[in-house]
């Protein structure tokens, strides 16, 4: 596993060029997680490929309409489910920030950014999540950037028991997988915040799992509080 900077632009340019799909591990709950994915597709829209954002979260087909269409410019507020107030973390404020860099994104990149959601109730869910993830990425020249928690993007490889989703999307995309590392900070689970630190995924050694490793100098939480005010700024919520 090769550990990379943000600032290591050309080669992630080259690793865009090659992958139709890029996987994110993140521990949910970090302010910092949708930072790095804007920053992944500012370097992304400086390939010629059209981009795909997948999120880990369980929309219906109209809520996923709806962002698509804020983000592509098409209306100026975002009317959400409640999953966006009860997301375990998978939605932040930065979260909110981050749609709305995209719909700029969009403006000037003639809309080369869709996004979409992939979450599953289902009890297969990991080969339900890789099938939504594959028929994403057979829609044209599609560079797939995905963000997920660090478990479903973990590769635990044939000698184990454990088919993740990262393994299924391994063996029929070119995938490059990516391990978010927390140095230090505090991260916000069921309103109770932990440091980074306690996490087991955090601690153990993920050379075998992941392709490449970005370190993050400090978590920051995602409160809950900090994330109502930002949807009150841009959306309607549903009750």
């Amino acid at each position: 596993m090769k550990t990379l900077s943000l600032s290591d632009e050309n080669t992630f340019v080259e690793i865009f060029k090659s992958n139709d799909l890029v996987i994110v591990g993140e521990m949910h709950g970090v302010l910092e997680n949708a930072q790095v994915i804007q920053n992944l597709l500012e370097i992304a829209l400086k390939t010629d490929r059209q981009i795909a954002v997948a999120f880990e979260w369980l929309l219906t087909k109209s809520d996923e309409e709806n962002l698509q269409s804020f983000v592509m410019g098409k209306s100026s507020n975002i009317t959400i489910s409640k999953f966006f107030i009860d997301s375990d973390g998978r939605v932040t404020a930065s979260h909110i920030e981050l749609l709305k860099k995209i719909r700029e994104y969009n403006h000037i990149f003639n809309n080369r950014i869709t996004i979409h959601a992939f979450d599953s109730e289902q009890n297969n869910r990991e080969e339900t999540m890789a099938k939504k993830i594959t028929n994403i990425a057979s829609e044209g020249e599609n560079l797939v950037i995905l963000t997920t928690g660090s478990f479903h993007a973990k590769r635990f490889g044939l000698g184990s028991t454990f088919t993740s989703m990262a393994d299924v999307l391994s063996n029929n995309l070119r995938t490059a997988n990516f391990f978010l590392k927390y140095i230090s900070g505090t991260v916000q689970v069921e309103d109770v915040l932990y440091d980074v630190r306690e996490s087991e995924m955090q601690n153990d050694n993920q050379d075998d799992y992941f392709d490449y490793q970005i370190e993050i100098p400090n978590a920051n939480p995602a409160t809950e509080k900090l994330l109502l005010t930002k949807l009150q700024e841009l959306t309607t919520l549903e009750r």
